[in-house]
């Protein structure tokens, strides 16, 4: 028997980009307010998420390229755009 999973399926993905567009704004902002990125702690507190939920969000917007992180630097996550 095949299950519906059309609308589910679409919540998901809809939840899903809705965290990513926070990610990237909070990233934004703070990278406005300071000269280094923020770590996962601070981008899962300002969503009020759980530090373990940032990471797969972060990987799909340096993916997709609208976030940026230089590779063996500690706080260097920043917007596309900074560049």
């Amino acid at each position: 028997m095949a299950h519906n999973t059309g609308p589910a399926l679409a919540a998901i993905r809809e939840k899903g980009q809705r965290t990513r567009d926070a990610v990237e704004q909070f990233v934004t902002a703070f990278r406005r307010a300071h000269p280094y990125g923020p770590t996962a702690a601070e981008i899962a507190a300002a969503l009020g998420i759980n530090e373990g939920s940032v990471a797969y969000p972060v990987r799909l917007l340096i993916a997709e390229g609208r976030l940026v992180r230089d590779p063996g630097i500690a706080r260097s996550l920043r917007p596309r755009t900074e560049e």
